[in-house]
């Protein structure tokens, strides 16, 4: 291989290089902004019950300031609340092994 063929051979590589980084980095950025949207999702769902329906549970008072009532839905709302963060995050961790499936192209 000639002195020409070599800077080629090295500019190339130099030039893949840079592809896979630029790829490497698409790729964390993707599982980055996806695992948020997911938790957004059910991140807000929670909110939102919350807005609408945490005088329930009393929801802006102290636990000791709860009528019973108040004190038995905090507990159901408390075994939804984790329910439906358990669901989306095993969710969440199904999506991003099902990516890890795929490769980022141009």
């Amino acid at each position: 291989m000639g002195l020409h063929e070599k800077f080629n051979h090295i500019a190339n590589i130099s030039e893949q290089e840079r592809l896979e980084t630029v790829k490497k980095l698409a790729r964390q950025q993707l599982l980055e902004t996806s695992k948020k949207r997911f938790e957004t999702c059910f991140i807000g769902a929670i909110y939102s019950i919350e807005q609408k329906f945490g005088y329930l549970w009393g929801h802006d008072k102290r636990y000791n300031e709860l009528t019973q009532s108040e004190k038995e839905f905090y507990v159901d709302w408390e075994d939804l609340r984790n329910e439906i963060l358990n669901k989306g995050n095993r969710q969440l961790r199904i999506f991003l092994n099902e990516l890890e499936k795929y490769q980022i192209g141009r």
